[in-house]
């Protein structure tokens, strides 16, 4: 089966991996210890490797050179996509080698999230514009899956930077604490920093500055600025549980719109 891109309309040839909505919230972040004491009593944490306390993450997002994903964000509201690969530290010791991309496409707030695992060979292949190779060392870092249904999330993702022209842009870190517990995954996100991988041209940079994308930027840069928070990510099967809901909304917890990849581009665009 072809894998195809058009638009903003990237959707997961298997859908079945992770779909989900997603609801967003800003937490004041005096109220991290109490957010995570509440959390732990009714989910249980959720991480790869047992006994991890919370992860650091690193995200390297791909964009083409005039930003079509960061526009995309703004000109197509309930209809989007991005590609990125993603690192973690388990109590902030970096794995060796090797990293998952992800394809995560939205539409409103249903979220499918295609991935797999790549290599030290793949990601430099990756970095340097060249499609990834399904070949046997993919195969088996990726035993848990089908072939079939590799082969389909690489073509996927192929497809997704080759229509693009996607490269990497931007790298993000920020430190994670996550909870699951029957189909409700929270997940809690502080110290966010962000670096440009690659330079914007003086050309784009203009004209994005000069855009209706750049206040609406701005302004959601300057909202996460305005206080200390925490990013607290509600997934959920359709409907945030009451008893989390009120707890968020009790502590002024706010229901945002807000892009880590977006808060980023706002900062290099306006340095």
């Amino acid at each position: 089966m072809a894998a195809s891109i058009s638009g903003a309309s990237a959707r997961p040839v298997d859908t079945g991996l992770l779909r989900r909505f997603e609801d967003k919230y800003f937490v004041a972040a005096e109220l991290r210890e109490e957010l995570l004491a509440f959390l732990r009593a009714r989910l249980a944490p959720n991480y790869a490797r047992e006994g991890t306390r919370f992860n650091l993450i690193e995200s390297v997002y791909f964009d083409s050179d005039r930003l079509e994903l960061f526009r995309q964000h703004f000109d197509s509201p309930l209809r989007r996509f991005k590609v990125r690969t993603r690192r973690y530290a388990p109590d902030g010791v970096w794995a060796q080698s090797g990293a998952l991309i992800e394809l995560k496409a939205k539409e409103g707030k249903i979220s499918d999230k295609t991935r797999f695992h790549v290599d030290e060979g793949d990601l430099r292949g990756l970095f340097a514009g060249r499609p990834i190779e399904p070949g046997f060392l993919l195969r088996r870092r990726n035993a848990v899956l089908r072939k079939k249904v590799l082969l389909q999330r690489v073509a996927l993702v192929n497809a997704a930077i080759a229509e693009h022209a996607l490269r990497p842009r931007m790298r993000i870190v920020y430190r994670r604490h996550a909870f699951e517990k029957e189909g409700v995954r929270v997940t809690v996100d502080d110290q966010l920093s962000s670096e440009l991988v690659a330079p914007l041209s003086d050309e784009v940079s203009v004209e994005l500055r000069a855009s209706a994308r750049f206040p609406q930027a701005q302004s959601m840069r300057r909202r996460f600025q305005s206080a200390p928070l925490l990013i607290c990510e509600v997934k959920h099967g359709r409907e945030v549980p009451l008893w989390l809901r009120d707890f968020l909304v009790g502590k002024a917890g706010e229901n945002v719109r807000f892009s880590k990849y977006c808060y980023a581009v706002a900062g290099a665009l306006s340095e």
